[in-house]
């Protein structure tokens, strides 16, 4: 399923507690993969902890566990925003939005400096030189007007890995600008209505180094892992729609795991990864032995 058939089948659902209910957790798994992005050390059952019930558990640095108080904080701000119609003329951010999103994010660690600019010239990275601390006003301001209108949804992904390779080059702020960008592509989607961006940690260090090409001006990596993950939260929406449940693979597959398990991972039989687990419907297995002729 493409990303523009998939984003059209879920804006038509209708409203049902089991949606919002998959809603919340695709949120919650946004959180986790940015906080795993970020180097927390809090693993996902201590992440619902302190989210949850405002219990931290384990033995890490009380540094990681304010980092996720606040990117929780900043995450909630962002799903309490109010989407914007089509046709409104507004831009779907603004420079106050970065900002805010930055200083949310930080907001209990002093020393990360909450909302401000980066005054100092980064060291080098491979073939990038940093942008001078006088230009970053003029260029996130340039940046924000360049993704003021939603794209095609065609483009949703390419369109996003654009913000974040151009964002990653600025690096407009004195730290925490890969929280502060993750943000500022989940304030967007919100402001589409669009479906959450949800990296799992089992590709974080895919994303690190796609994010490193899109930043050198090759976003292909990025833009694919982004659509891939784009297309997954629209399938769990779908399925939480539905009167078929979402069971493991190899429940529903019994003899035939090998054969459905190559099908899912070549795109030809609808799955849902969460948690490094494949998951399908037996509606959707029914669809792909429909297509292919199988029994």
């Amino acid at each position: 399923m493409d990303i523009r058939t998939a984003l059209e089948a879920v804006r038509r659902l209708p409203p049902r507690a089991s949606i919002a209910r998959e809603a919340a957790r695709l949120r919650r798994d946004e959180l986790d993969g940015s906080l795993a992005l970020a180097s927390t050390a809090l693993t996902r059952d201590e992440v619902d902890a302190l989210i949850d019930r405002g219990i931290s558990t384990g033995d890490h640095k009380l540094e990681h566990y304010v980092a996720a108080r606040d990117l929780a904080a900043a995450a909630s701000w962002i799903a309490g925003q109010r989407p914007l119609a089509v046709s409104d003329p507004r831009p779907l951010m603004s420079v106050e939005d970065i900002r805010r999103l930055q200083a949310l994010a930080t907001a209990g660690q002093p020393e990360l400096q909450p909302g401000v600019w980066r005054l100092a010239v980064d060291p080098p990275g491979a073939g990038i030189v940093s942008l001078p601390p006088w230009m970053i006003a003029k260029e996130t301001a340039a940046l924000v007007d360049r993704f003021r209108s939603r794209p095609d949804p065609a483009d949703l992904a390419a369109w996003l890995a654009a913000f974040l390779g151009r964002f990653a080059r600025i690096r407009p702020f004195a730290s925490a600008n890969g929280r502060a960008a993750r943000l500022g592509a989940a304030l967007l989607l919100r402001r589409m209505d669009a479906v959450p961006l949800a990296i799992s940690r089992e590709h974080v260090h895919r994303y690190r180094q796609a994010l490193i090409a899109a930043e050198n001006g090759d976003p292909a990596l990025l833009r694919t892992l982004i659509d891939d993950a784009l297309v997954q939260s629209c399938l769990r929406l779908l399925a939480a729609a539905g009167d078929d449940p979402l069971v493991p693979l190899r429940t529903l597959a019994g003899t035939n795991y090998t054969a459905l398990i190559k099908a899912a991972k070549r795109g030809r039989l609808t799955a849902v990864v969460r948690e490094g687990r494949v998951f399908t419907t037996a509606a959707w297995i029914a669809d792909y032995r429909t297509e292919t002729g199988r029994n």
